[in-house]
């Protein structure tokens, strides 16, 4: 069967020979537009379930949280294992898969479990699971430049470098650790508080009653109705010392009442009402009303001292400003900066990604020159651009080599030429298929093609030389091509066939050792696979 595939190819010779320019292109074009990562995204069949349960015991969260969560998880399909830590204030839940299972529908399936345990109030369980894809792309630090001011850098930083990088297409997350913000500490004094009469979880809710946002409804302009919110937030801590939290005095509790006194007190002291006449009194009247007057005065005095008396948050409390850290510590050269860690979403081009976010960093070098310096920590790009020109540099040298050594032996230029076509050839047809079967541009592929370039070359080597050698008994080049391709198609297949069964069972031994070694067993079986269609039709051809 193998030799028809030959004399097929000596028939239709330009459709052979257009056959293999194409192919070639298209695998020229597929190294342009794979993805290119550093490893394959090879998905942990792991998901953890991660419970807050702030100021609870480690015994309160076993009992209430962890034993119920684990209970549910029992039935989850293709689970292994689960592994719990309780600890205060947090539980956590680890839980292992079967290899090859789905892992977006294992997060699926515990998401389900856990949401129907009853847990106690405002207790919010969160699942994650685990990808290589997670790992950083970028790691980079910002800080200020000698003599700048941190605050300003790390202002810059999240205002306005965070923002463009999440902007970026391809990236999944961008997380800022290090730098600090301003945070308002109000610090209660329970003395105070009880002679006013004022409680913490009033102080609480008049605090939060008074940063709020509302929909207030909404205005028509320009046949368009707009929205419109009331909106309240502290501007200043003079404002938030002013703002009152309760009251204090009799009158608090009488409500009203207060009202009405302090009304009745202040026509007494005005010594008259409607209904009297006042244009001629006499002077027992004028004694008369005078003494009224002073008997309203008192009762204005006591009413006035009835009257709830305003509790502002600077009676009972001090508001002082402080610097806290965001998320942990960061320092570049000893000094004070802030890490930034960027991932990309899957399926992203690492390489794309990391171009786009050095762009970035270019950009605000340029425009906050003088305010803050940037230093790239680790870029995964870097370690795929040094594999691909690791892989270029030894398939060049490997294959310079083998042609050196063809040239040796057979000692002819034009044959040694046929003979070379066969390596860039069966490179390229492998790198072709790799889109077909999702594979990447990736170390392990690289790896899996390095160790082809050597191979690759064999089988025409074998096919040459025995055309070859043909030829010197005398017959002619048709005959000679046939009859030399015919007597070893059999064995270059079974020595081709051998050595993709060899590698590829490293592919389909199971486990995280089979998804991490596939994408180098199928780099390595395609490669052997087009040297030894371009031995049998491309070479003879």
């Amino acid at each position: 069967s193998m030799i028809r595939l030959t004399e097929f190819s000596l028939r239709q010779k330009s459709v052979i020979i257009l056959l293999a320019l194409s192919v070639f292109l298209a695998g020229v074009y597929s190294w342009t537009t794979l993805k290119q990562e550093l490893i394959p995204d090879i998905e942990l069949p792991f998901v953890m379930v991660i419970i807050p349960m702030p100021g609870a015991g480690a015994e309160s969260v076993a009992v209430q949280v962890t034993e119920p969560i684990e209970r549910s998880l029992i039935n989850v399909p293709d689970l292994e294992s689960t592994q719990s830590s309780s600890s205060n204030s947090m539980s956590m839940l680890f839980a292992e898969f079967d290899f090859g299972t789905d892992v977006k529908q294992a997060v699926d399936d515990v998401e389900r479990a856990v949401s129907g345990v009853r847990l106690p109030e405002d207790v919010d369980p969160t699942v994650v699971s685990f990808s290589i894809d997670q790992m950083p792309v970028v790691t980079a630090t910002i800080g200020a430049a000698d003599g700048a001011d941190p605050l300003v850098a790390a202002e810059i930083a999240r205002s306005e470098i965070l923002p463009r990088i999440e902007g970026i297409d391809g990236v999944s997350s961008a997380e800022l650790t290090g730098g600090s913000t301003p945070l308002l500490d109000i610090v209660l004094d329970p003395q105070a508080m009880a002679e006013h009469g004022v409680s913490l979880q009033q102080v609480q809710g008049i605090l939060y009653a008074n940063q709020i946002t509302l929909p207030s409804g909404s205005i028509d302009e320009a046949g368009l109705r707009l929205p419109v919110s009331t909106a309240h937030d502290y501007r200043s801590i003079s404002e938030l010392e002013a703002q009152i939290v309760g009251s204090s005095g009799g009158a608090a509790a009488a409500g009203m009442g207060g009202t009405a006194a302090v009304t009745a007190a202040a026509t007494s002291a005005s010594g008259e009402t409607e209904n009297e006449p006042s244009a001629e009194e006499d002077e027992d009247g004028a004694g008369a009303g005078f003494l009224d007057g002073l008997s309203g005065l008192s009762e204005l005095t006591a009413a006035l001292a009835a009257m709830p008396v305003p509790v502002t948050l600077d009676d009972i409390a001090s508001v002082e400003e402080r610097e806290v850290n965001l998320s942990g510590y960061a320092r570049t050269h000893g000094q004070p900066s802030l890490t930034v860690s960027v991932s990309q979403a899957s399926g992203a081009n690492t390489v794309e990604v990391s171009s786009e976010i050095e762009s970035v960093f270019e950009d605000a070098r340029e425009l906050f020159a003088g305010a803050i310096v940037i230093e790239t920590i680790t870029d995964q790009a870097d370690y795929i651009n040094e594999s691909v020109e690791g892989l270029l540099q030894e398939g060049l040298l490997g294959g310079l080599f083998a042609v050196l050594v063809i040239f040796l032996f057979l000692r002819s230029v034009r044959t040694t030429l046929v003979a070379a076509i066969s390596i860039p050839l069966s490179l390229f047809i492998a790198i072709a298929t790799f889109g077909l079967f999702g594979l990447t541009i990736n170390i392990l592929t690289l790896s899996g093609l390095t160790v082809a370039v050597g191979r690759v070359i064999d089988d025409s080597i074998v096919v040459l030389e025995n055309i070859y050698r043909h030829k010197g008994l005398g017959d002619e080049t048709g005959e000679a091509v046939v009859n030399g391709t015919k007597e070893v198609a059999a064995a270059i297949t079974t020595s081709t066939v051998t050595t993709v069964a060899i590698f590829l069972p490293i592919g389909f031994v199971g486990g995280l050792i089979s998804q991490f070694f596939l994408p180098f067993a199928l780099a390595v079986s395609f490669a052997m696979l087009a040297s030894l269609l371009v031995a049998l039709t491309v070479i003879p051809v």
